[in-house]
């Protein structure tokens, strides 16, 4: 990932990553960083947010 690439208006930074919210498994889940007025993955459907690169291959595991 390019850590210089931004996600709501923050640049990314090192071992993170953009992931776009199709299905979220708990919706209430408080975003990890901000984006724009969105607090929750159920608010941010349809959008990339920025997500700890630690965290995609375990949510990845969670899903299935």
């Amino acid at each position: 990932m390019d850590p210089t690439h931004r996600v709501g208006n923050y640049p990314l930074g090192p071992n993170w990553c953009s992931v776009h919210i199709n299905i979220p498994v708990i919706w209430e889940e408080h975003l990890i960083r901000p984006y724009s007025t969105l607090t929750t993955i159920g608010q941010a459907i349809g959008t990339y947010v920025a997500w700890p690169q630690a965290l995609v291959s375990i949510f990845l595991i969670l899903k299935f």
